[in-house]
């Protein structure tokens, strides 16, 4: 089982990208828009999933081990495939898949390519307790943290996308450092330093 790959990115095509770990490549399947900002000649790491079958050996990549969490468990899902969880993960962002399931949004769900009613219907059904027995896992969807104001929250999202994060991603971090840190809810820069620490701290 390889949990995760740390190495440069030297090739690219339309749905992975080869690393290069100790001269040996890798190739890995990706999101879409994690695609965009893997550049060649890089140094990434990747958290995977391992697909093992009779006639192949495919991994999957994210760089955010809470969208693995949410790829695997897609996975439990009768009918989903790897390719229908990276089609689900490309088209919306982890925290709307999550409050879907929970609130039972069909018409969020339906709206990703490849899921009609019925899939939507075993989504909620096989997923909504999965999911809230694994609120921890998700930090981009828990509601208990602590809340900054509006315009700090809003303030601290953009800088983070600025830094080229995507907004699911900036929207974690900023709840996990309201966490880690509810006095700082307020302090803008201090919060912005905690979001990034716990970034960093994923690609260790």
């Amino acid at each position: 089982m390889i949990a995760f790959l740390r190495g440069r990115v030297v090739s690219k095509a339309a749905q992975y990208v080869t690393i290069e770990v100790n001269n040996i490549g890798y190739r890995v399947f990706v999101p879409q828009r994690l695609l965009g900002r893997l550049d060649i000649d890089t140094e990434t790491l990747l958290h995977t999933y391992m697909q093992v079958r009779e006639d192949d050996i495919s991994l999957y990549g994210f760089t955010e081990p809470e969208t693995l969490t949410l790829f695997e468990t897609l996975l439990t899902v009768s009918g989903v495939g790897p390719k229908l969880a990276l089609s689900i993960i490309n088209a919306v962002s982890a925290d709307d898949f999550y409050r879907a399931i929970i609130n039972n949004e069909l018409s969020v769900l339906t709206k990703i390519p490849g899921i009609g009613k019925k899939t939507a219907q075993r989504l909620v059904l096989e997923l909504k307790d999965k999911l809230a027995a694994q609120a921890d896992a998700f930090p981009f969807a828990t509601d208990d943290a602590p809340t900054a104001t509006g315009g700090v929250q809003e303030q601290v999202v953009e800088a983070l996308t600025a830094l080229g994060y995507r907004a699911d991603e900036a929207a974690g971090a900023l709840r996990a450092a309201m966490r880690q840190a509810p006095d700082l809810t307020l302090n803008e820069a201090q919060l912005l330093r905690e979001a990034l620490k716990y970034l960093g701290s994923r690609n260790r």
